[in-house]
């Protein structure tokens, strides 16, 4: 198995930023942050008010899908 190209320190820097756009884009129009986002609100709205969230990011890539939640 090879590692991703995405975790090697010496990937170009043009190309990792035009992948990195590609999966946002891949994101948006597959409503990829929208489904997030709803499906968090309907897990939080059963979430004792004043506890704290944590949320991790599983290797998202571009941190689109982490950051929207934050946004929000």
């Amino acid at each position: 198995m090879r590692p991703e190209l995405m975790d090697d320190p010496s990937a170009p820097r043009g190309e990792l930023a035009r992948s990195l756009g590609f999966i946002r884009g891949v994101n948006r129009l597959l409503g990829g942050r929208r489904a997030l986002l709803w499906h968090l609100n309907r897990w939080l709205g059963r979430w004792p008010h004043g506890r704290p969230v944590t949320l991790l990011d599983g290797g998202t890539g571009s941190a689109d899908l982490p950051l929207a939640p934050r946004h929000w």
